[in-house]
């Protein structure tokens, strides 16, 4: 019988995720953990679709909030959403090194030819990262915001951060 509850973890990108899945995995029952690593969003559906979430406890994966609520709706259980969050200066400097180092990331094209400067400006990588990267929130699920950056004050503070390194 299924626990009544089901977690959700929902990976933001360079906010400490990866640790946390870690101890997750070495914490939580054998085989009752589902860790769903891809960066395409249609194939996070796929997968919560297939699966007998009945199966698992914890469900990791970087979601949208439709994703969640069917997660909600296929498993008949009460959801308890987990998020870590991490300051959006410290995140988008570490989101720009990671992408400029990662020659397999889907947007290393386009980032490696950027400076800093032109990274936080960037209105069409903007759109992109929304989609990769979702921030806001509201009702304890984090919602995908239309800029990637919350405000024109943190791309000021992190092009300034960046200049004092």
């Amino acid at each position: 019988m299924p626990q009544e509850n089901l977690y959700v973890f929902n990976h933001v990108p360079k906010t400490a995720g990866t640790a946390f899945k870690k101890f997750l995995s070495s914490n939580v029952a054998s085989g009752r953990f589902l860790d769903i690593i891809h960066p395409n969003k249609e194939e996070v559906g796929r997968v919560i679709e297939a699966c007998d979430l009945s199966d698992y406890d914890w469900i990791c994966a970087n979601f949208h909030n439709e994703q969640i609520a069917r997660v909600r709706e296929l498993s008949g259980r009460r959801l308890k959403i987990v998020t870590i969050l991490r300051d959006p200066v410290e995140r988008g400097l570490s989101l720009y090194r990671f992408i400029k180092n990662k020659k397999t990331h889907a947007l290393y094209e386009m980032v490696s030819r950027l400076s800093l400067t032109e990274f936080v400006s960037s209105t069409d990588l903007t759109r992109q990262l929304s989609e990769y990267y979702p921030l806001g929130s509201g009702e304890g699920v984090l919602r995908p915001r239309s800029n990637f950056w919350s405000t024109t004050s943190s791309w000021s503070a992190l092009r300034r951060k960046w200049t004092e390194r």
